[in-house]
């Protein structure tokens, strides 16, 4: 049994055992009954209202950047926080926020958040959908700590010998993970995302699956970045949303030139450490492909036709345009244009794009003030 000893939050000291049951590769005992959602596709009008669960490392920037495009282009209100581009990064965290625009609560929430139904709900309008995307679990640990080490210099992975830096990590949490939860890049990072409490909820399959039981009725679709194209269509479909709503160009990719040495006893030793990680994973896997499976074999073909949309439009945005790039009509799309302005948002970095909104976010309260 690997401890963590004297485990401080909240004035209290626990610890924190890495041992967790072996995982099985029977089904989850969880209802998995396809959530076709036909009230949002058949709609009159796009969804607005939106909370955007903004996972770590799992291509969650690229859904940000399409969100932060989406709510710009129509003068929503985003949950802006104050201090800096975290809503929250503990579970009770109540940030404080720029006020709503010409509203009693805001339009979009996609910042980094910790998963916390009371705390976000009180800030966001009542009707608002609830999305999040994952990763694979090991896929998701590998560029987190790479990424959090060479780009980030976080101090508890870079006192980590380069050489097996991965191994280490993996099969000595109890020396290089952090004794706070939070602190954590790498320990069940998305289970704690999605607001899992590993002071306050027990660690074994039953506890783990009655939480997800939690977060199934509260998220309306929760993404794959494995297929972020199936995804986003499926999204689009949900919302109501246009073609053009979805189109995005990759955000965050991790280029340094790392070697990467994981062995399959790595790899199963890291099944069990990070047990949490993989039950979410597994779960919320199976309901998007039953969310799939609803809308029948023509979302593939919407997928294809996307992703030759998508190639047309990273192509047309590495060029200097003085005319807007033209996309077809077709049976998936109304004919429609891509500027240069939205290719540079497209590929405006993630800061960037928050200090443009707080920016605006400010000028737009002040015109509907009738300050300025």
């Amino acid at each position: 049994m690997l401890l963590v000893n004297n485990l401080t939050r909240g004035g209290k000291e626990t610890e924190l055992d890495f041992k967790l049951p072996v995982p099985t590769n029977n089904r989850s005992s969880l209802d998995l009954t396809p959530v076709c959602m036909t009230t949002f596709e058949n709609s009159r009008e796009e969804t607005q209202h939106i909370a955007f669960l903004k996972v770590h490392k799992a291509a969650s920037s690229t859904i940000q950047n399409i969100l932060y495009r989406f709510g710009y282009a129509r003068n929503l209100s985003f949950v802006l926080p104050i201090l800096d581009n975290y809503f929250s990064k503990q579970i009770g965290d109540v940030p404080k926020v720029l006020k709503p625009l010409n509203a009693k609560k805001h339009d979009i929430l996609c910042n980094h958040a910790v998963f916390n139904y009371t705390v976000i709900s009180s800030y966001i309008m009542e009707d608002s959908v609830y999305i999040a995307i994952i990763r694979n679990p090991l896929s998701s640990f590998i560029s987190a700590a790479n990424y959090y080490r060479y780009m980030w210099n976080y101090a508890y992975l870079t006192k980590i010998p380069e050489k097996d830096f991965l191994h280490q990590l993996i099969n000595n949490p109890s020396k290089y993970e952090p004794k706070q939860t939070f602190l954590s890049k790498t320990y069940n990072r998305m289970a704690y995302d999605f607001g899992f409490d590993f002071q306050a909820i027990k660690r074994d399959k039953k506890d783990v699956d009655k939480y997800l039981e939690y977060l199934n009725e509260r998220f309306s679709l929760v993404m794959l970045a494995e297929y972020v194209d199936e995804s986003l269509v499926l999204m689009k479909r949900l919302f109501n949303w246009k073609l053009k709503d979805i189109i995005y160009l990759s955000k965050n990719e991790f280029t340094k030139n790392v070697t990467i040495t994981v062995s399959s006893e790595d790899i199963n030793v890291f099944k069990i450490r990070n047990f949490i990680d993989y039950n979410f994973y597994d779960f919320f896997h199976k309901r998007f492909w039953n969310q799939i499976t609803c809308h029948g074999p023509a979302i593939f073909e919407e997928v294809r036709h996307f992703k030759y949309i998508q190639e047309i439009v990273k192509s047309c945005c590495k060029m200097t345009n003085t005319q807007p790039c033209a996309i077809s009509e077709s049976v998936w799309n109304e004919k429609f244009y891509i500027s240069d302005d939205e290719c540079r948002l497209m590929n405006m970095p993630e800061l960037n794009f928050f200090k443009l909104l707080k920016e605006r976010h400010k000028a737009l309260i002040n015109i509907f003030s009738g300050t300025t």
